[in-house]
């Protein structure tokens, strides 16, 4: 696997787990 590919995957990862929760905070209060 291309290392560049692997990192991209990785910020991904973390910018959707911020938007998770983000949206889990907006929904509890």
């Amino acid at each position: 696997m291309d290392s560049t590919y692997k990192a991209e995957a990785q910020l991904l990862y973390d910018v959707v787990d911020w938007f998770a929760e983000k949206l889990l905070c907006c929904s509890v209060e």
